[in-house]
């Protein structure tokens, strides 16, 4: 089913980036914006949504690696829980092989190369420059930072973060949760988990969250 409108709902500056490529690309739907007000850092305020008619419009949730990325999962969750159909946001100038697979409600930046018969699972974020090689997956509620590379046949675990200028060796297994926020190259799989931040002279292994 085609809705007429479509709801970019979430947080600032996310919305309107969001809102810019989906008029570009249904320059025939009403496409409206909601920006969410916080509870706190991390929980949106879901209380302006409850107006928004699901047989009527589609949504997008526009959000940012927050929580790593837990934050974007919840609104996610709780528009799909009320029964809201979802679109994806690809930009015109991204380039993807014929047979990749994208998951509803993700974002693709204009600059994103995704390789033939990578995977992008929902509710996931490539930000410009970024490269998904051949046979790549991504899974659900990742962020990939601005120009990272996920290199050939690459597994990236759900809810994790791959920072800006990140590359990923080829074959490599990075686990769920985790935070890969320094620059350079990963050649060795990645416990889930794991997070690996600047200041710091090896990974940290976060037991418990």
């Amino acid at each position: 089913m085609s809705h007429q409108i479509i709801h970019v709902v979430g947080l600032a500056p996310h919305v309107m980036r969001a809102a810019v490529i989906l008029r570009e690309l249904h320059p025939d739907r009403d496409i409206q914006t909601l920006e969410l007000p916080l509870l706190d850092e991390f929980t949106p305020d879901m209380k302006p949504t409850e107006t928004l008619d699901r047989a009527t419009s589609a949504v997008f949730a526009a959000c940012d690696e927050r929580a790593l990325n837990f934050t974007r999962f919840g609104l996610f969750f709780q528009l799909k829980a009320r029964g809201f159909q979802f679109v994806t946001c690809i930009s015109p100038r991204a380039s993807m092989a014929p047979n990749v697979k994208i998951g509803q409600n993700v974002f693709v930046a204009s600059g994103v190369d995704i390789g033939s018969g990578a995977t992008v699972e929902y509710n996931s974020i490539l930000r410009g420059g970024v490269r998904i090689a051949d046979g790549a997956r991504i899974g659900h509620s990742v962020y990939v930072g601005a120009s990272a590379n996920i290199g050939v046949e690459c597994t990236i675990g759900d809810n994790s973060v791959i920072g800006p200028g990140v590359l990923i060796g080829d074959g490599v297994k990075v686990g769920k949760n985790c935070s890969l926020m320094v620059p350079g190259l990963y050649t060795k799989d990645v416990t889930e988990k794991t997070f690996y931040e600047a200041g710091y002279d090896g990974p940290i292994r976060i037991e418990r969250y």
